[in-house]
């Protein structure tokens, strides 16, 4: 058992909130044990030492959370459980879908910190470079009546502008 467990700061705001302290404690001890497939894999009396709680609290709560959620006004699985029991220990029944957001959260994390990196590295490629292509080979204030006059002569396939070397001139 070595990972992590998200905590979104809405939890307060949910009816999961609104439950007795020994709900809450169990719930976040279950959300901070469970396995990458969301169950919590440990029998009763390991539950109870984990959560640091009689077992008798440990039951009522396990009870609470494996309830329909009354009070909750959003449609959710399984009427609002939050625990569902499996074989080998307990189910987290919305594990996968804060999982799924977790990871939708993370990869626009990561988008925005490579678009930020990548501006930040054309900036620095651009102030390197000095002027822009248009900067550099437009002279806006050109005036061609006041070039000198050059003399062009014909030269096999094309036209050179004054004599080569080596041509006797």
């Amino acid at each position: 058992m070595n990972g992590w467990t998200p905590l979104w700061s809405q939890v307060v705001e949910s009816t999961l909130w609104e439950e007795p302290l020994e709900v809450r404690v169990l719930f976040l001890t279950m959300l901070a044990i469970k396995e990458p497939d969301h169950v919590v894999r440990m029998p009763f009396r390991r539950l109870v030492k984990k959560a640091h709680m009689p077992p008798d609290q440990v039951q009522t709560a396990l009870d609470v959370l494996m309830a329909p959620d009354t009070r909750s006004v959003d449609d959710q699985a399984e009427d609002g459980r939050r625990l569902k029991k499996v074989d080998d220990g307990w189910f987290v029944i919305n594990g996968e879908h804060y999982r799924k957001e977790m990871q939708k959260l993370m990869t626009r994390i990561r988008k925005n910190n490579w678009q930020r990196e990548n501006r930040k590295a054309v900036a620095n490629l651009q102030s390197h470079q000095g002027p822009t292509a248009s900067e550099n080979h437009f002279d806006r204030n050109f005036d061609p009546s006041e070039e000198p006059e050059k003399e062009i002569k014909p030269m096999g396939l094309g036209f050179v502008d004054g004599p080569l070397e080596g041509d006797g001139l």
